[in-house]
């Protein structure tokens, strides 16, 4: 399984590159850390989706398809934090059943 395709959202001034499959009312949302990008989460996807969850994979700040911002505050913890929040916002997701994230 390959999480390459996704969609781009404008978040905060910098383009964020996220898997999105899935259409249940239960959502998984999957963060990964750094040095990292989304596909680390492919076989974890495939059991969350046979299990009827929508799976929200975003590459974070840097890696993956999502731009790297120049300004290094971008990086402090609550800015990643905040991007992820306003990207499920922005993708019109208002709840978060299952949150995995390792790092």
């Amino acid at each position: 399984m390959s999480l390459e395709s996704g969609k781009i959202y404008p978040i905060h001034g910098v383009n964020h590159h996220v898997y999105d499959e899935g259409s249940s009312d239960k959502v998984a949302l999957l963060v990964h850390g750094w040095p990292a990008q989304s596909d680390v989460w492919a076989p974890q996807v495939e059991v969350l989706q046979q299990a009827g969850y929508r799976t929200i994979v975003p590459d974070q700040l840097g890696w993956g398809k999502t731009e790297t911002p120049g300004d290094p505050q971008r990086y402090e913890l609550s800015q990643p934090i905040a991007d992820d929040i306003a990207l499920l916002y922005a993708m019109g997701i208002d709840k978060v059943d299952l949150l995995i994230g390792h790092d």
